[in-house]
């Protein structure tokens, strides 16, 4: 009987199998192993003796780095090898395509719900500036400003276009040749009587200029008034209570003498001063950005007023000297004609 072995250098693989096949195998000491072989048995058994005999032939194997590597042809090894990696991509591809599902879902619902607020913001945006214009008109038809307002816009339109009409005419006064002027066959006064009415609508438009800028100061200040007045209105709610007479009965504990009535006009009173407040506020400013240029209008009146104060004053004088100038020509006639009888 023969057993062949292979086992690494100090392992005891040898030894522990000889023992399964052979009883006395046991005492049979290790074989360190100095290099890779192949140790083979020989068990002789004679009929004589009780124990064995053995024999040891020893073959080398060749390395591992002789050894040519094994290509695996079986198609279940390679199906056991692929499967794992298979499984895994798959696994990956599937949790992949779960998480994008999961995400857009959740890009859908978060878009439906801006859309929503968006909508409702616009819808209560667009409610409260609605609001807010009814509020405006109502107060401009139920107010004495609403009667007082287009009038001094009106009148502020029209002076505008009068300064302008009233400035050229000046301009046009002053910048006229006088030398043209044929002072033998025009009247003096003529000249002097455009002038002065020139000079009169000046002055109409001057005082026009005041009165518009009072009536704007008044204006923004009663509606600044009326603004803070109606703050402190909305912060401190007043009641009015008739004093009780001398035969009304006393108010019984725990009634005030001011009814649900008094209440309910003191809350419409409030609404009503807070919606004329917001009107006024939002028309003070228009108003207030006029007054500069009522001042600008005053300042080219007063100028304008003095150029043709200048383009008057120029033509007597030259009317003047025109008027000197034909005495002396008479006076010289005179003196010729004298010499001529002598």
């Amino acid at each position: 009987m023969s057993a062949d072995l292979s086992s690494a250098p100090g392992s005891s693989h040898g030894t522990e199998s000889l023992a399964r096949v052979l009883p006395g195998a046991a005492e049979i000491p290790k074989v360190t192993l100095v290099s890779r072989t192949q140790v083979s048995l020989n068990v002789k058994k004679d009929t004589g003796s009780r124990d064995p005999q053995l024999t040891a032939t020893t073959t080398s194997i060749p390395s591992s780095d002789d050894a040519k590597p094994n290509t695996t042809s079986d198609p279940l090894q390679v199906a056991a090898q692929q499967y794992p990696w298979m499984y895994m991509a798959s696994t990956l591809d599937a949790c992949f395509e779960d998480a994008e599902e999961v995400a857009e879902k959740n890009i859908q619902t978060r878009s439906e719900e801006l859309d929503k607020q968006e909508a409702s913001s616009s819808d209560q945006q667009t409610r409260t500036e609605a609001e807010r214009l009814i509020e405006f008109y109502g107060e401009l038809s139920s107010d004495k400003f609403a009667k007082d307002a287009p009038k001094i816009m009106q009148n502020f339109l029209s002076h505008g276009d009068a300064c302008t009409e009233i400035e050229t005419e000046a301009l046009r006064i002053a910048s006229q040749d006088l030398n043209n002027i044929d002072f033998d066959i025009v009247d003096i006064m003529g000249p002097l009587r455009e002038y002065n009415d020139v000079l009169d609508r000046l002055g109409t438009l001057q005082m026009e200029a005041f009165e518009l800028e009072s009536a704007m100061l008044r204006l923004t200040v009663s509606t600044t008034t009326t603004a803070e007045s109606s703050s402190s209105d909305q912060t401190t709610t007043a009641t009015i209570i008739n004093p009780p007479s001398e035969n009304s009965a006393p108010p019984e504990s725990g009634l005030s003498s001011a009814g649900p009535e008094t209440n309910d006009n003191t809350c419409n009173l409030s609404s009503t001063t807070s919606q004329s407040a917001a009107a006024r506020s939002q028309i003070a400013p228009i108003f207030a950005a006029c007054l500069p240029i009522i001042h600008a209008r005053g300042r080219n009146i007063v100028m304008a007023q003095q150029l043709v104060e200048g383009a008057k004053q120029n033509l007597s004088m030259t009317v003047h000297l025109q008027s000197l100038g034909f005495g002396e020509d008479d006076n010289d006639r005179d003196d010729d004609d004298d010499k001529e009888e002598e």
